[in-house]
C-alpha cells in the first residue's frame, strides 16, 4: 500500500491562530480515492524544522505532500528550504510569469517584484499549476519518492490535491477498485447509531467497512469496499446489497445520501422540481441564508429572507398572530409554523422556513430552536435542544432547518 506522509508548515498553526483544516481535508480527499495518510506533522516556519521533516518523511513513504510556506513574503521559507534539500538553481518559470500577469491585469493591478517572485521556482522541480490562486505547486523526486509542495490556503490546497496530485499518484501508485457510500444522518448520537448498525452488519460481506464521521451536519455513516480490480463486479454487488439495508434502517433518520454540501443538495432538488424557497430567521439571524448562497445558482430558487429578531417584525412583517405569540410563547412550535407561513406569503414562495428559539440557556430555560416548515399542503416542524456554545449553537441550529427542509420536501415531492 502506498504510504503517505503530511506535513503542514506554519507557526500560525502551532500558535492556535489558525485551524488546520489542511490536514483533515487532505485525509479525506485522498481516502475518496482509495489513498491514506500515514501521518501527519506540524512543524514551524524554520529552514531547520523544514530539512529535518522533509529528510524523515521522504526516507520513510512514497510520498510526501507538503502545505504552506510557498508565498512571497519573507516568512515563506518552504521553497527557498526546498531549493536547499534538492540541490537546485533557479529559474523563472515562464507559464507562472504569465499566469500572475493575467491574473492581476484582469483585477487592474500590476505585479509588484514580491508577486513576480512566485514564478521563480528551483528548476529540479515540476511545476504544478494553481489554477485557484498566485504560487504554484512543486513536485520533487529523489530515490523513488515524491514530494509535491503546495500552497496553505485552504481551497487552493484542496484543488491542487485532488485535480493535480491525485491524477499523478493514479498514473504510478494504482489502488484497489474502491466504492464508498455515504449516509447523512441527523437527530441520532453516533452511539445509537452504531447500536442500530449492529441488527444488521453481521450479515455483511466481511469487505464492507463501517465508519463513523461526526460532521458539522450531523453523523456521516460511511460505508466502504475495496478488492482487486477483476473482483470490481463482485465488490459492486455486495455494496448494492449492503446500501439497500442501511437505507432501510435509517429511512427516519436520514435526510441525504452522498458527500455534496447542504447547499448544494437543497439548489439541485429545488431547481429539478422547480420550486421556490424563503426563510424567516430569529434566532439563526440569516445564518439559513447565508449557508443557502454558499452553492452557486442559489438565485434560481431563493427567493429571499427576513430576519425576525423582534416580536414586532414577526407581528407587522410575517403577519404572525399577537395572541398566538401571548398564548404559545414567542419560541414555540406554533409561532414557527407561523413565521414560516408569513414568508412564504410575503415573498410568494412555494415552501417556507422558519426558525425561532434561545441561543444560550439561562435559569429556566435551556437553549433551543423551533423549526417551521409551510408549503401550500406541507407542514413539518421539529424542536432541537442546543447543548453548545453560542457560536457552535447558531450553525447547528441553521444545519438543523436545513435538514428538516432538505427530507420533508424530498418525501413531499
Amino acid at each position: 500500500m502506498t504510504s503517505i506522509s503530511f506535513i503542514t508548515i506554519g507557526n500560525e498553526l502551532l500558535k492556535g491562530t489558525i485551524v488546520n483544516t489542511n490536514a483533515s481535508d487532505a485525509g479525506l480527499i485522498l481516502r475518496k480515492y482509495g489513498y491514506a495518510l500515514d501521518r501527519v506533522i506540524m512543524i514551524a516556519d524554520t529552514e531547520e524544522a523544514i530539512r529535518e521533516a522533509i529528510e524523515k518523511e521522504m526516507a520513510m513513504h512514497d510520498i510526501v505532500l507538503v502545505s504552506g510556506g510557498l508565498g512571497p513574503t519573507k516568512d515563506d521559507v518552504t521553497k527557498y528550504t526546498l531549493a536547499k534539500i534538492f540541490e537546485s538553481d533557479w529559474v523563472m518559470h515562464a507559464p507562472t510569469l504569465a499566469h500572475l500577469e493575467a491574473r492581476y491585469a484582469s483585477e487592474g493591478i500590476g505585479l509588484n517584484d514580491l508577486t513576480r517572485l512566485q514564478a521563480k521556482v528551483p528548476s529540479i522541480c515540476e511545476v504544478v499549476p494553481n489554477a485557484l490562486g498566485t504560487a504554484p505547486a512543486m513536485a520533487f523526486q529523489r530515490e523513488g519518492s515524491w514530494l509535491f509542495a503546495m500552497p496553505g490556503v485552504p481551497y487552493e490546497m484542496r484543488h491542487i490535491l485532488e485535480h493535480e496530485i491525485v491524477p499523478r499518484l493514479q498514473t504510478s501508485y494504482p489502488t484497489a477498485h474502491l466504492v464508498r457510500h455515504i449516509f447523512r444522518l441527523a437527530d441520532i448520537p453516533e452511539s445509537h447509531a452504531a447500536q442500530r448498525m449492529e441488527t444488521i452488519e453481521e450479515g455483511f460481506d466481511p469487505m464492507i467497512q463501517i465508519a463513523y464521521l461526526p460532521r458539522e451536519d450531523g453523523i456521516w455513516l460511511e460505508l466502504t469496499a475495496s478488492g482487486p480490480r477483476d473482483t470490481q463486479q463482485h465488490i459492486e454487488e455486495v455494496m448494492t446489497q449492503a446500501v439497500k439495508a442501511v437505507r432501510v434502517l435509517f429511512e427516519d433518520k436520514a435526510y441525504a445520501e452522498g458527500d455534496a454540501t447542504i447547499p448544494v443538495l437543497v439548489r439541485d432538488f429545488f431547481q429539478e422540481k422547480k420550486l421556490t424557497l424563503a426563510v424567516a430567521e430569529s434566532i439563526t439571524g440569516g445564518g439559513i441564508a447565508a449557508r443557502l448562497v454558499e452553492a452557486s445558482g442559489s438565485s434560481d430558487y431563493l427567493k429571499g429572507g427576513v430576519t425576525a429578531y423582534s416580536t414586532q417584525i414577526k407581528i407587522e412583517q410575517l403577519g404572525v398572530d399577537p395572541a398566538l405569540i401571548e398564548a404559545e410563547g414567542i419560541v414555540s412550535e406554533a409561532v414557527a409554523l407561523a413565521m414560516a407561513e408569513g414568508v412564504r406569503k410575503l415573498l410568494k414562495a412555494d415552501i417556507g422556513l422558519a426558525t425561532t428559539g434561545w441561543v444560550e440557556k439561562n435559569e429556566k430555560i435551556p437553549a433551543q430552536v423551533w423549526i417551521g416548515l409551510k408549503g401550500k399542503d406541507l407542514e413539518a416542524s421539529r424542536w432541537a435542544k442546543l447543548r453548545y456554545r453560542r457560536k457552535i449553537n447558531l450553525n447547528r441550529a441553521s444545519f438543523y432547518a436545513l435538514q428538516l427542509c432538505l427530507k420533508k420536501v424530498m418525501n413531499h415531492f
